[in-house]
């Protein structure tokens, strides 16, 4: 499959106008295959990215960027995409990012150092296949969590 350039359809916003980040916060698009770039372009200047991971004990379950998308198939983040997450900010956390996510088929992350991988698959086909960098802080946090489908090595 292709992967779309997902330089649309999501919803942003930015810490303050001096920033270099953006928070993507929500992906409302309608491509099922996307790549989440370590460089986001918004008229002409360019920003780094982060994805927002949410807060799982809010009374709307709000778990972030992706949580239950029925669109997305394929997904491939960037090594330099960021994880902006709300209760755990000292930490590189993936924790639900795609919880009710039910047509997830792949997901690729390049990011070595994801440390909490809770619920990041929670609530959608184990039949989802992961691949990250292998011999990396992401694989032996991925290892150990008990929703991750089929983990494989890059």
């Amino acid at each position: 499959f292709t992967y779309e350039f997902a330089n649309e359809g999501f919803a942003s916003s930015f810490g303050n106008v001096d920033s270099d980040e953006v928070l993507l916060t929500s992906y409302i698009g309608e491509y099922e295959n996307i790549r989440i770039p370590d460089v986001y372009m918004i008229d002409g200047s360019s920003y780094n990215v982060e994805l927002f991971i949410g807060d799982d004990v809010a009374p709307e379950g709000d778990y972030g960027v992706f949580a239950n998308n029925t669109t997305i198939k394929n997904v491939y983040i960037d090594e330099s995409v960021g994880f902006n997450d709300v209760l755990y900010i000292d930490e590189d956390s993936v924790r639900g990012l795609f919880y009710g996510c039910v047509n997830l088929e792949t997901a690729v992350i390049e990011n070595e150092n994801v440390t909490n991988a809770n619920l990041m698959f929670w609530n959608n086909s184990s039949n989802v296949k992961v691949y990250v960098p292998g011999d990396s802080t992401t694989y032996e946090t991925l290892s150990e969590t008990s929703n991750v489908g089929n983990l494989f090595k890059k």
